[in-house]
């Protein structure tokens, strides 16, 4: 399905006010929320770690924006992550599809992907086996390896 296809749907789905680009960065996170709940349990320093990955993604998007503006984005990035955390099964496959898209043509975004993986899996008592296949998995899936 295509990144354009996927963003339609989405939008319809969950009616919400993610622009494009705001969602292109959101699907950057989905490999790393998946490394996240590979292993059936997102504790709270995984948690921690995908909250502040939505705090760096809110002050990139809104570095001239108000105080306002930012609190505005921050909270739809949080509730976005909570739902696709909870809804990941009907998701994974299409936004999977679509985060291909966008790193099939950016090394650097491939490169900060495979960072974060890593660095969600180790935040939480080290890379467990079921962390470490679902990376194994996903740098096949998005060509990354």
């Amino acid at each position: 399905m295509l990144l354009d296809d996927v963003y339609a749907e989405y939008r319809h789905t969950r009616n919400t006010e993610l622009t494009r680009s705001e969602f292109e960065e959101l699907m950057c996170l989905i490999p790393v929320m998946l490394v996240a709940v590979s292993d059936q349990n997102v504790d709270t320093i995984e948690m921690g770690y995908l909250t502040g990955l939505v705090h760096e993604l809110t002050l990139e998007f809104h570095t001239a924006g108000s105080e306002e503006d930012i609190h505005r984005l921050k909270n739809l990035f949080l509730g976005e992550l909570q739902y696709l955390l909870r809804n990941m099964r009907y998701w994974e496959d299409k936004l999977l599809g679509a985060t291909h898209q966008l790193l099939e043509r950016d090394e650097a975004l491939k490169k900060r992907v495979r960072v974060r993986m890593r660095a969600v899996a180790e935040s939480s008592a080290g890379i467990n086996s079921y962390e470490q296949q679902k990376i194994n998995d996903l740098l096949t899936r998005l060509q990354m390896a």
